[in-house]
């Protein structure tokens, strides 16, 4: 398994991505239709394996997740892509590891805490 899924309440969810997942794909977490839909608003924290291999976010991956409070990215990272956290407005603070050579147009657009 990739993805996991943990301590999901009615408010909260925290998503753990596993060590074999190289690249999050364009839009995984974003909703379709409405911005207010359950499983994206109530992420709130997103892990990575600390043996992560995880070179990219796509395009909108975490868009609208509006919940979001804490994401540590790997240092493998590479690419942060266009929009990858739009509208993530409760997101503090983001640390962007050494390796990341591109960060997309509007990748924290709407991030009014950060």
């Amino acid at each position: 398994m990739v993805f996991y899924y943990l301590g999901q309440t009615n408010k909260d969810l925290i998503v753990y991505i596993g060590n074999e997942v190289e690249r999050l794909p364009n839009y995984l977490f974003a909703p379709y239709g409405t911005e207010n839909s359950y499983s994206y608003n109530a992420i709130k924290q997103v892990a990575f394996a600390e043996d992560s291999v995880c070179t990219t976010i796509g395009s909108y991956a975490f868009r609208y997740a509006t919940s979001l409070e804490e994401i540590n990215l790997p240092a493998s990272l590479t690419t942060i892509s266009s929009g990858a956290f739009e509208h993530c407005s409760t997101l503090p603070t983001i640390v962007i590891p050494i390796n990341v050579t591109t960060i997309g147009s509007q990748a924290f657009t709407n991030c009014s805490k950060l």
